[in-house]
């Protein structure tokens, strides 16, 4: 071994526990149902989201939204109160209104398991008698609804729906009906039943929409008896945008109208961008936020800069923690702070890179440098950079219609932050076309705000918004060296003109924005024209890349 290098066993990313913190740092990147999140630290403003009202949670992939909605539903469950939990993810296929059928059918489902849970004998005080006593009726009914819709949830999108109602005046179960599919007709009759009393029937002829604004009233009835015996609780809706944008409103609209002063409140979790929840048609279809339901906002993370990293750091040291880790020691400082900066300050891909930082620098071992027994910025600049193509499947997943035009977007943006050596960069508020671009871009974690409103010298009334963008695109290029990445706290050097971005920096180039017009956007260039060569030497034209099919 050579003198001032450290034995592969020093290295503290060789420490015992490093191993089965790779596994915790991967175990932690994703909400497990059923149970609390194996690590979670309460987001600035969680108050406002546990509050009997209705909620959107919105923020990035991997932000996140269903760690933050599986805490509450497990504190809502200690409180013995009703859950029901949504994922769209599973729905994200169906076609409305099959997709509301199966919403409509995890309510009443979850709504029907949260009613055995509170008869279990835990506990029992003299109200929790009186509940159970109250909830014996409920269960027929939830049952008989729950068979309903199961009977529409198979049936072919289109089907005839024959419903038949029982015409006796003191059964009040039979208010709810009994559903049948198929290709049939109206008629009204009597049956004879077994001790020859007649019963008179009714049936009608519907479909699967019509059936549930129909039942809609007496749907209503049933979760507020539920609601009685349960002291209320907790609908949650996870990952909303996975469903059709026009099919949103139309959800929303009706999960609203269901649960409207029944004692049950909703909490959606979907991406900002890509969420769809009102149209102002006549008459208004869908929720509107601030007046049918409050927001939280767990994308908002560089401005909040200070904080977000104390959130993220704070995560990671309880995993690290857990296996005896001392994560200050294991990471540089500069490694902590180019994590938060690669991440964008998103908790799943923050925990995703310290993991692939960690390997990084175990791949390469302990070396002559100084530090390199500990995890550097270019382990995190290299384990960014695995994680690109990631960020590119996720967009054409999230937005298929304008990933294209937003792909464009990226390309120049990566071409001018290294033309410019920054990796943050100035947006002309009155861009609108750009701005709207951004927008996106923040949403999909390809860039991300540091501030509003900005001015430079010497122009005037004009404002500019401050981006950092993705590290991990300039990381997939392999040039992040010279690249500067955390000037932008200081003001005046943030205030460059040379940083103001626009479509005309480069005179040899220009991007397709969605604002552009058909005719210049079937000219745009292509990929290999756009973005500058990885390496140093000459690129092959055919050269496969970040942003290719």
């Amino acid at each position: 071994m050579q003198v001032g290098q450290k034995g592969t066993n020093d290295a503290e990313y060789n420490q015992p526990g490093i191993s089965q913190l790779l596994i915790r740092l991967t175990e932690a990147t994703r909400a497990r149902a059923d149970s609390v999140p194996g690590v979670f630290i309460p987001p600035a403003g969680m108050e406002q989201v546990q509050s009997d009202y209705h909620h959107f949670v919105f923020g990035q992939r991997g932000s996140g939204k269903s760690s933050l909605l599986r805490y509450l539903e497990n504190q809502v469950r200690q409180e013995r109160r009703g859950t029901a939990w949504i994922d769209q993810e599973i729905f994200a296929a169906l076609q409305y209104p099959d997709v509301l059928v199966s919403c409509v059918l995890e309510i009443t489902d979850g709504i029907l398991k949260s009613l055995v849970r509170e008869k279990k004998p835990v506990g029992i005080t003299g109200r929790s008698r009186f509940r159970r006593a109250k909830s014996e009726g409920l269960d027929a009914q939830l049952l008989r609804i729950i068979e309903n819709l199961r009977v529409l949830k198979f049936a072919e999108l289109n089907a005839q729906i024959q419903w038949v109602h029982k015409i006796v005046s003191d059964d009040h179960l039979d208010v709810l009906g009994s559903v049948r599919a198929g290709n049939i007709g109206m008629s009204i009759g009597a049956s004879e039943s077994s001790s020859d009393e007649v019963t008179s029937t009714q049936t009608v002829t519907t479909n699967k929409s019509e059936y549930l604004e129909r039942s809609l009233i007496d749907f209503r009835k049933v979760l507020r008896e539920a609601a009685n015996a349960l002291d209320g609780g907790f609908v949650f809706v996870d990952d909303l945008y996975l469903i059709g944008r026009s099919d949103q409103p139309r959800v929303l609209a009706y999960l609203h109208r269901l649960l409207k002063d029944t004692g049950f409140w909703l909490k959606i979790g979907s991406i900002r961008h890509a969420t769809n929840n009102y149209i102002s048609a006549d008459p208004p279809v869908g929720m509107q936020i601030r007046h049918d339901a409050q927001e939280m906002a767990l994308d908002r993370q560089f401005s909040q800069f200070k904080t977000t990293k104390s959130f993220l750091e704070a995560i990671l040291s309880q995993i690290a923690t857990a296996v005896a880790i001392d994560y200050s020691r294991l990471f540089t400082d500069g490694a902590l702070s180019r994590l938060m900066l690669a991440s964008g300050g998103v908790a799943r891909d923050y925990l995703l890179l310290a993991r692939g930082s960690i390997e990084e620098a175990r791949e390469h071992g302990p070396g002559r440098k100084t530090g390199s027994d500990r995890v550097s910025v270019e382990d995190v600049n290299s384990a960014a950079g695995k994680i690109a193509p990631t960020k590119l499947d996720d967009l054409r997943e999230d937005t298929p219609d304008e990933a294209e035009a937003i792909q464009d977007r990226v390309i120049d943006l990566t071409n001018f932050c290294r033309d410019r050596k920054s990796g943050y960069f100035l947006v002309d508020i009155r861009d609108r076309g750009i701005m709207r671009d951004m927008n996106a871009l923040q949403h999909l974690r390809f860039a991300h705000l540091l501030f509003q409103s900005e001015t430079i010298p010497d122009r005037q009334s004009q404002r500019f918004n401050v981006y950092l963008l993705d590290l991990a695109q300039l990381a997939y290029q392999r040039a992040t060296e010279g690249v500067d990445f955390e000037d932008w706290v200081d003001r005046e050097k943030r205030r460059a003109r040379k940083l103001v971005y626009n479509s005309e920096w480069n005179p040899h180039q220009r991007p397709t924005s969605r604002a552009m017009p058909d005719s210049e956007a079937s000219a745009k260039p292509t990929y290999q024209q756009t973005v500058k060569p990885r390496y140093k030497t000459r690129v092959a034209p055919d050269q496969p890349s970040l942003f290719d099919e």
